[in-house]
C-alpha cells in the first residue's frame, strides 16, 4: 500500500476523529467500568486544560493474525504530557481495541492543583480589576483563558 492510499484509508474511516471520540468515550465510561480513581481524576480536570494531539497513525502487521491501523493520541494537561491513548482499527474501519496509558495519578493531581490555584489567583486579580496583561504575566494564562474566566457565571468574583 502506498502512502497516498493509506492516507485515503485514514480519511475514509475518519481515524483521527474516531480516535479522539474513543478517548472521550473511554473517559466518560469510567463510571460504567467502575474505575473510580480514573473517574475522579478526570472529573477534577477542567476539560479546557486538556490538549489532545494525534501523534501518529501507522499500519501494523501481526504475522499469522491480521493487519491493523493504530492511532496514537497524546494527552497534555496545560503543555505537560500526562499520557496517551492508542486506538486500533481493522482495515475495514472497525474498532478493534484501545488502551489508555496515564502518568502516575499523583503527578497528574499535582498538575491539577497548580492549575486550580492559578485560576484562583486570576479570579482574584480580575475582581481587583487588574488589566489582562498583568494577569497574563503573573499567572501564565493566555488571554483566551482569562476571558473565559471573566465570562464564567460560576466564577466567584469577590
Amino acid at each position: 500500500m502506498n502512502i497516498e492510499a493509506f492516507k485515503e484509508l485514514i480519511a475514509l474511516h475518519k481515524i483521527e476523529e474516531r480516535t479522539i471520540q474513543g478517548f472521550w468515550g473511554g473517559i466518560n465510561n469510567a463510571k460504567i467500568n467502575e474505575d473510580d480513581e480514573l473517574e475522579d481524576l478526570f472529573n477534577s480536570i477542567n476539560k479546557s486544560w486538556l490538549e489532545l494531539i494525534i501523534h501518529k497513525i501507522s499500519l501494523a502487521i501481526i504475522y499469522d493474525y491480521s493487519e491493523f491501523i493504530e492511532a496514537e493520541l497524546r494527552i497534555y494537561l496545560k503543555d505537560t504530557y500526562i499520557g496517551s491513548y492508542l486506538c486500533v482499527f481493522t482495515l475495514d474501519g472497525e474498532t478493534a481495541d484501545d488502551i489508555l496509558r496515564l502518568e502516575d495519578y499523583t503527578f497528574i493531581r499535582g498538575l491539577i492543583a497548580v492549575e486550580e490555584r492559578t485560576e484562583e489567583i486570576a479570579k482574584l486579580a480580575i475582581s481587583e480589576n487588574l488589566d489582562d496583561e498583568m494577569i497574563q504575566r503573573f499567572t501564565g494564562l493566555n488571554l483566551q483563558r482569562i476571558n473565559e474566566i471573566k465570562s464564567d457565571p460560576n466564577s466567584n468574583k469577590e
